[in-house]
C-alpha cells in the first residue's frame, strides 16, 4: 500500500462506489462503498482487496477528484475545537495518513473492529497493516 502513498488519487463517483486513479493511468484503486472494500490494481491486474470503514450517514465519505497533499507516518490528529491527539493508541488515525481534501484522507485505525462499517467522519479507514 506504500505505492498508493506516492501517487495522485482521483475519486470519481461510480454506480457501485468510487474509483481512484492512482499515479500512472495503469494503476488504480476502486473504493466500493456498499461492499466496504478498496481494490488496488496495477494495470488490469487486481493486486489486493482491502476491507475499509467509510463515513457515517451524517458525515459521508466525499466524492470528487482528490490529490494526495500529505503523507505521514505516526500522525498527530488535530480534532476541531479539541487538543491534538499525538501518535499512539488513542489516535484514531492509526499509524499512517494519506491526506487529500479539506482534512479527509485514507488512514489506519485505532479500532480495528470498525473496519467494514460506516464509522468515520468521512475518511476511509483501513487496518494499520494495510496503509
Amino acid at each position: 500500500m506504500k505505492k498508493l502513498a506516492s501517487f495522485i488519487i482521483i475519486i470519481i463517483f461510480l454506480f457501485a462506489g468510487y474509483r481512484f486513479a492512482v499515479g500512472a493511468e495503469t494503476n488504480k484503486a476502486i473504493l466500493n462503498l456498499p461492499a466496504f472494500e478498496l481494490k488496488y490494481y496495477e494495470g488490469e491486474t487486481l493486486v489486493k482487496v482491502y476491507p475499509v470503514a467509510i463515513g457515517r450517514k451524517t458525515s459521508q465519505t466525499p466524492i470528487g477528484d482528490f490529490k494526495v497533499i500529505n503523507k505521514l507516518t505516526f500522525p498527530t490528529w488535530f480534532p476541531r475545537g479539541r487538543d491534538p491527539i499525538p501518535p499512539g493508541p488513542a489516535n484514531p488515525l492509526g499509524t499512517r495518513w494519506l491526506g487529500f481534501k479539506n482534512g479527509y484522507g485514507i488512514h489506519g485505525s485505532n479500532k480495528p473492529s470498525v473496519i467494514g462499517t460506516m464509522a468515520s467522519a468521512g475518511c476511509v479507514r483501513l487496518y494499520n497493516k494495510d496503509v
